[in-house]
C-alpha cells in the first residue's frame, strides 16, 4: 500500500492563483460625467454591489463539504450577512495572537480541520449586460477563496488583504445565476498572514460586479513629476499617464479639471509602445500636500469606433512629487517629516469588516489630532481607505499583506524570505499592491511587510516595486541598515539610542515605523521622544504603535444593567492566545480618543508655543512661535490666551498669529504687562493655538494644542487668611483610641489600627478607610514587566501597616495625634518606617504629615510614594487645582496646563478595556469632594501631589478583567503621591525614562483635611494655606 499525500491548492504554496484577471488600477467606470466627477460608486451603472445576505454553510473539515455543493442552490441554509467574518455571526471561533501561529509549523500545511465556509447567492444580469466584460471583484477573503458560477469551477485566489477580480462574462447566462464561494480559514498563504490581529474569516470586504462596455479602459497609472531639483521648491508640473484599453476602444480623450472643477487640459492620449501615453505640462498647479490636498481630476473618457463615448474613468490627481536627495526625505522638494501612527482595519462589532463611515471617522481623528501619516499595518488596509487619506491629506506608509512572525518560535525568522520556492508569493503580493493603489498620491512610500526577517525574495520584492513604480522610496524594517531599501527603518528603539542613531546618520532618511506601544495606559515618554526627532534632521517619520484597542463589544449578561465590555484575546477559550495584547491603541475600541492621542496630538502640535526673553518693565507677556507646518503657513491660526491668576481665568484674549513660512519662527507679544500689585500666588498664560475656520474634519475654533507660561508672581496685598475658630477641642481617650470633637465635628483615633479612622461632619461620615502609606499602585500594562519581576516576588501588593507607637496630647488650643508604624509586605526584611503626625485646630482642619524612610536592601523603583485614604462614596463631584483637565502621569503631561477643573470621579477616569491605574491628575494643590449639595472635604497639599479618585479600591482595579468586572464600592479611594512612576511604554517599547522612575527612597507628604457645607469654596492656594469656609 502506497500512502498518498492529497495537496490541494490550498496547501500548495507554488500555486498562487487559477483565472485570477492580472492586477490593476482600482476603478470604476461611469456613464456621464457628473456621475463620473461625484466618484460615487453608487451612482454608476457599471458597479453592482453583492453585499448583503447571502446563504451560508459553515463545515469543520474541508471533507465535510459536500460533493457538488456549487452546483445547486441551498436555501436552507443559514443566511450570514456579506462583508462580515463568520466567527462574529456565530461560527467557528475567533482566536488572537501576536506572533504565534495557530497551528503548528509545517510549511506549507497548516492544520488538516480547516474550517470552511460556503457562501452562496444569485446574481441577476441582463443580455445587454454581456455584450461587454462581466468582473466579479472580492475586495477580501480569509484566507482562501475558490469561486463557482453555476457550478463551474471560476477559479481561486489568496492574499487575504489583496483585491482578487475574475472575469466570468463567458460563464454568465441571461437572467439568475448561481454564484458560489468556497473560504477555508486557514491555506500555505496564512504562513505569510502572521499579522498580530484575530484570525478570523470570510468574505469581510465587499463583493461587488462591474459590468464593462467592450470599449472600455483596462488599466491606468498616472504619476507628477517637476521641473526643479529636488531640493528646491517646484512650480511646473508634467502629469504622467500611460493606460491600457480593450481593442474596442477607438481613442482614450482626456479632461484635466483643476480643484475648483476648471479644465485646465484636454486632448486624446496618444498610442505608442506603451500603450495609451500622455505627458502633459501644467503650469503651477497647486500642490498636493497632507497639509494642503489639493486634488485635480482626470477624466477617461473612452470612445468605440464610430466615436460614441462608452465610460468615463474619474481619476485623482494630487501634482507632488516624492524624492530622497542628500539623504532627506523630500516632498516637492521641502523635507518630509511624517508624525504618523500605525492602523488596522478594526471595528468593535464587525471586527475587520469596516464601513466606509468608521474609516472617515479614524480619519478624521486623526487630522484632528495633528497626525499627518498613516502606516497600513502590516496589509493593504480597504481600498476606500486611500481615498480619504488623498481626500483628507495623510501620508501613507502603504504596507503589503505579509508577515511571518510565527517563525520566531523557531530559530529562524528569515525561513521564508530566504527560500526561493516562497519567491513568486512574496513578490505576488508587492506587485498586486503596487498596481492596485499607485494612483494614490497620498501614498508616499511603498513597504514590503513586517517582521519577517531578511532574506533575496525581499530584495526580489523591492526591485518589482521599483519596476513597477520608480516614483516612490520603498521601506522594509527588518532590513536594519537599508542596505536594500531607500530608507533605514527600526522599531521600538528607545530615546537614547534615537539620539545616537541621528547623530550619526547612514546617508539615508530613518523611519521609527514602530515606538510608543499605546497599550492600555500610555504611552509615556513622547515629548522626550519628540525632542530628539526635532533635533536630527535625519530621523524623518515616527508611527506610533497603534491607532486601535482590537477589542470586540460585548454585552454583560452578569447584570441587568447590560453593561457594555470588550473582549480580547482567550476571551473566546482560544487557546494559545496573547491575551490583551491586541489592546493598544490610542483609540478605544469604540473610537473614543484616549488621553494618550491627546498627548499624542500635543506633543507634535504643528505651532510651538514657547517662553521668549523679557522685553523689559514695560513691555507686555512675548512668546516665541515655530512653525512645524512643512508646506503650510500659519494664515488663519490664531492663539487663545488667557490670563490665570491662582486657577482661575480673569482675561481672555484672541491674538492672530503671525504669518509664519514652513519652519519659521517669530517674537510675538501676546498679552498686556502682568500688574505689580494683587492677591494672586500663582499666575499664568495658557496658550491655545486654533483653527480660525472650520475644515473638513473638525469646527471652526478647533484646539491644535496648549501651552503655559508662568508669569511672576505680584507682591500679594491681600492680608493673611483668617483662621475662624469654631470652639475648643474636647479630647475622649478610652485606651483603645481618642476622639477629637469640634462643633458638629467628630474626628476618631485608633491605637490598634494607628491612624485616623474617622471624620464625621453633622453626622455624616466623611472618612471611610484612614489615611495609609501607599507603595502599590494597580498595575498597568507597561509596568507588567516590573510588577512580575520586582514587586510580586518581593509580595508588594501584600504590604500592610503595622502600627507600633501611640500619643495624643493638647498643645494650647491644638490637638497633636503622633503614630509611627511600618509599611512591608511578608517574608523579607524592607519596607518603610513610617512617622505620621495629625494636628487639629480649632478652625476644624486636620493637618497631617506622614513621612516614610526607607529600610533594607531594596532600592529598586516603586509604583508610588504616598498616601491612600477612602472617602464617602456620595463626593462625587470633584473639583480641584493642578494640572488638568485631561488625565496626566509624570512622562505624560504636554497635554496638560495648571488651573481649576471641575469633573465627577466617573469622569476623571479613563474605562481602559482591561482595567488598571487610571485617572491621575498631577500638580494638585488642593483637592475638593463634595456631593451634589456642596457638602464634602477639602483637602490641601503643602507641595503639589499627584492625585487619583476612584470609585474602587486598587486591588480590585488590579484583579478586574473588564470593565464589567469592577462594581462600585462603598467607599471613594483617593491616593496622593509625592512621587509617581511615568508610564513608558514597556508593554513592548520603551521603559520609563530615568528622568521618571521612583526609586525606593525617604519621602514627606503634608495634607490638610477640612470637612465641606454648603457656599465654603475651595481654597485658592495650598501656598497661602486659604481653605474653605467651615
Amino acid at each position: 500500500m502506497t500512502l498518498r499525500s492529497d495537496r490541494s491548492a490550498w496547501q500548495d504554496h507554488t500555486q498562487l492563483h487559477q483565472n485570477r484577471a492580472p492586477a490593476r488600477a482600482y476603478l470604476v467606470g461611469y456613464q456621464d460625467e457628473p456621475a463620473a466627477r461625484s466618484m460615487a460608486r453608487e451612482a454608476s451603472a457599471q458597479w453592482r454591489s453583492l453585499n448583503g445576505d447571502w446563504h451560508f454553510r459553515f463545515y469543520e473539515h474541508p471533507l465535510d463539504v459536500p460533493t457538488g455543493v456549487a452546483e445547486h442552490p441551498h436555501p436552507d441554509g443559514a443566511v450570514i450577512t456579506v462583508p462580515s467574518l463568520w466567527q462574529l455571526q456565530g461560527y467557528g471561533r475567533l482566536q488572537y495572537t501576536d506572533e504565534g501561529y495557530p497551528f503548528p509549523i509545517d510549511p506549507p500545511l497548516t492544520v488538516t480541520a480547516n474550517p470552511t465556509g460556503v457562501y452562496q447567492r444569485t446574481i441577476h444580469v441582463d443580455p445587454d449586460d454581456l455584450t461587454g466584460q462581466v468582473l466579479l471583484r472580492f475586495d477580501g477573503a480569509d484566507s482562501f477563496l475558490q469561486v463557482f458560477l453555476n457550478g463551474t469551477e471560476i477559479g481561486f485566489s489568496k492574499g487575504s488583504r489583496l483585491t482578487a477580480e475574475f472575469d466570468i462574462t463567458a460563464h454568465l447566462r441571461p437572467g439568475a445565476n448561481l454564484l458560489t464561494a468556497l473560504v477555508h480559514q486557514f491555506s500555505d498563504a496564512s504562513y505569510l498572514e502572521d499579522q498580530d490581529m484575530w484570525w478570523a474569516s470570510g468574505l469581510f470586504r465587499e463583493v461587488s460586479l462591474l459590468v464593462r462596455p467592450a470599449a472600455r479602459l483596462d488599466d491606468v497609472h498616472t504619476w507628477t513629476t517637476f521641473d526643479a531639483p529636488p531640493d528646491q521648491v517646484p512650480t511646473d508640473a508634467i502629469l504622467h499617464v500611460r493606460a491600457r484599453a480593450s481593442s474596442a476602444v477607438g481613442k482614450l480623450g482626456y479632461r484635466l479639471l483643476d480643484p475648483d472643477g476648471a479644465e485646465v487640459a484636454t486632448g486624446h492620449l496618444a498610442e505608442s509602445a506603451d500603450g495609451l501615453t500622455l505627458d502633459v505640462p501644467v503650469h503651477a498647479p497647486a500642490q498636493w500636500s497632507a497639509e494642503e490636498p489639493h486634488l485635480y481630476q482626470l477624466l477617461l473618457e473612452t470612445h468605440d469606433g464610430a466615436g460614441a463615448v462608452t465610460e468615463i474613468v474619474p481619476v485623482r490627481i494630487g501634482f507632488r512629487e516624492v524624492t530622497i536627495s542628500g539623504g532627506v526625505l523630500r516632498l516637492n522638494g521641502r523635507y518630509l517629516a511624517l508624525h504618523g501612527v500605525n492602523r488596522h482595519d478594526h471595528d468593535d462589532v464587525t471586527g475587520r469588516t469596516v464601513s466606509l463611515e468608521r474609516m472617515e471617522q479614524d480619519v478624521r481623528l486623526m487630522k484632528a489630532h495633528n497626525i499627518n501619516a498613516v502606516r497600513t499595518s502590516h496589509y493593504p488596509n480597504d481600498p476606500r481607505f486611500y481615498e480619504l487619506c488623498d481626500v483628507y491629506g495623510l501620508y501613507v506608509l502603504a504596507e503589503t499583506d505579509l508577515e511571518t512572525h510565527g517563525f520566531s518560535y523557531t530559530d529562524n525568522l528569515s525561513r521564508l524570505a530566504e527560500d526561493p520556492e516562497w519567491r513568486p508569493a512574496f513578490v505576488d503580493r508587492i506587485e498586486r499592491h503596487v498596481l492596485a493603489q499607485r494612483n494614490h498620491p497620498s501614498i508616499v512610500m511603498w513597504s514590503l511587510g513586517n517582521e519577517s526577517g531578511m532574506g533575496e525574495n525581499f530584495a526580489a520584492m523591492y526591485r518589482r516595486a521599483k519596476g513597477l513604480d520608480p516614483t516612490r522610496p520603498v521601506h522594509y524594517e527588518e532590513d536594519r541598515d537599508a542596505e536594500v531599501m531607500d530608507v533605514v527603518s527600526t522599531m521600538y528603539s528607545r530615546v537614547q539610542m534615537m539620539d545616537e542613531l541621528g547623530r550619526y546618520p547612514l546617508g539615508k532618511p530613518r523611519i521609527l515605523c514602530e515606538y510608543a506601544h499605546a497599550m492600555g495606559n500610555g504611552p509615556g515618554g513622547l515629548a522626550e521622544y519628540q525632542e530628539v526627532f526635532d533635533r536630527h534632521p535625519s530621523i524623518q517619520g515616527h508611527f506610533v504603535w497603534e491607532w486601535i484597542d482590537h477589542g470586540i463589544r460585548t454585552n454583560s449578561t452578569d447584570g441587568s444593567d447590560g453593561q457594555v465590555y470588550w473582549r480580547y484575546g482567550g476571551d473566546f477559550g482560544d487557546e494559545p492566545h496573547n491575551g490583551n495584547f491586541c489592546i493598544d491603541g490610542l483609540v478605544l475600541p469604540d473610537q473614543t480618543p484616549s488621553p494618550g492621542l491627546r498627548e499624542y496630538a500635543q506633543v507634535i502640535c504643528p505651532v510651538v508655543v514657547e517662553p521668549a526673553p523679557d522685553g523689559g518693565p514695560s513691555a507686555g507677556v512675548r512668546v516665541r512661535l515655530r512653525s512645524r507646518y512643512g508646506v503650510r503657513d500659519t494664515a488663519g491660526i490664531d492663539l487663545e490666551v488667557r490670563t490665570l491668576h491662582d486657577g482661575e481665568t480673569v482675561a481672555t484674549r484672541t491674538v492672530p498669529a503671525p504669518v509664519l513660512g514652513p519652519g519659521e519662527g517669530a517674537v510675538v507679544e501676546v498679552a498686556p504687562a502682568p500688574p505689580s500689585t494683587g492677591t494672586a500666588t500663582e499666575r499664568f498664560l495658557t496658550i491655545t493655538v486654533r483653527h480660525r475656520e472650520a475644515t473638513r474634519y473638525a469646527a471652526a475654533g478647533h484646539p491644535l494644542g496648549v501651552y503655559q507660561v508662568p508669569l511672576p508672581p505680584g507682591p500679594s496685598t491681600a492680608p493673611p487668611a483668617a483662621q475662624v475658630r469654631r470652639g475648643r477641642l474636647e479630647i475622649e481617650d478610652d485606651g483603645r483610641g481618642a476622639v477629637v470633637r469640634l462643633a458638629e465635628q467628630t474626628w476618631r483615633f485608633s491605637r490598634r489600627e494607628g491612624a485616623l479612622v474617622g471624620l464625621t461632619d453633622g453626622g455624616r461620615d466623611l472618612l471611610r478607610r484612614p489615611p495609609r502609606v501607599q507603595l502599590d499602585r494597580p498595575t498597568i500594562d507597561n509596568h507588567q514587566v516590573e510588577r512580575d519581576t520586582l514587586w510580586a516576588p518581593r509580595f508588594w501588593h501584600l504590604m500592610r501597616t503595622h502600627p507600633r507607637a501611640f500619643a495624643i496630647e493638647r498643645e494650647g488650643e491644638t490637638v497633636r495625634v503622633r503614630t509611627t508604624a511600618l509599611h512591608a509586605p511578608p517574608a523579607y526584611e524592607l519596607g518603610v518606617r513610617v512617622a505620621a503626625d495629625y494636628l487639629l485646630g480649632p478652625d476644624g482642619a486636620c493637618r497631617i504629615e506622614i513621612a516614610g524612610e526607607p529600610y533594607g536592601d531594596y532600592t529598586g523603583v516603586v509604583p508610588m510614594l504616598g498616601a491612600t485614604l477612602g472617602v464617602d462614596p456620595a463626593l462625587t463631584e470633584v473639583e480641584y487645582y493642578g494640572l488638568g483637565p485631561g488625565e496626566n502621569y509624570p512622562d505624560s503631561r504636554a497635554a496638560a496646563t495648571i488651573g481649576r477643573y471641575r469633573s465627577t470621579v466617573d469622569a476623571l477616569n479613563t474605562p481602559y478595556v482591561r482595567p488598571q491605574d487610571t485617572g491621575n491628575r498631577g500638580g494638585v494643590r488642593w483637592l475638593a469632594l463634595t456631593d451634589k449639595g456642596g457638602s464634602g472635604l477639602w483637602i490641601g497639599a503643602d507641595n503639589p501631589v499627584e492625585a487619583a479618585v476612584w470609585p474602587w479600591s486598587g486591588p480590585a482595579l488590579e484583579t478586574a478583567a473588564h470593565q464589567c468586572d469592577l462594581e462600585p464600592e462603598d467607599v471613594l479611594t483617593v491616593t496622593l503621591a509625592d512621587a509617581l512612576l511615568g508610564l513608558g511604554s514597556n508593554s513592548w517599547g520603551s521603559e520609563v525614562l530615568h528622568s521618571h522612575r521612583v526609586w525606593l527612597r525617604p519621602f514627606r507628604l503634608a495634607l490638610t483635611l477640612i470637612p465641606m457645607r454648603p457656599g465654603g469654596a475651595p481654597g485658592q492656594s495650598a501656598a497661602t494655606s486659604r481653605r474653605p469656609a467651615c
